[in-house]
């Protein structure tokens, strides 16, 4: 299995658009290692850049792990747009 690290790199590179599944994956990645939560801004970020933070399962999934890292009005945020 990749490494949430690894994974996010790749998703910075990318000159396409990530899928739905991909940002999905690193997210469950991002949850399951708790190392790993201080990137998810990082990760948010680019969610947001890709047009799909209005998403109804990728936002309902950044959603908790937004909270879980203490960016409360940032996913307050993100629940107002889904």
């Amino acid at each position: 299995m990749q490494s949430f690290q690894a994974s996010l790199a790749l998703l910075q590179q990318s000159n396409n658009l990530p899928s739905v599944d991909c940002f999905l994956h690193t997210l469950q990645q991002c949850k399951s290692e708790k190392e790993n939560m201080i990137y998810a801004k990082d990760l948010h970020v680019l969610i947001h850049k890709s047009g799909l933070e209005t998403h109804n399962v990728l936002g309902n999934n950044l959603v908790p792990v937004l909270v879980e890292c203490g960016y409360v009005s940032l996913a307050q945020q993100v629940f107002y747009k889904v």
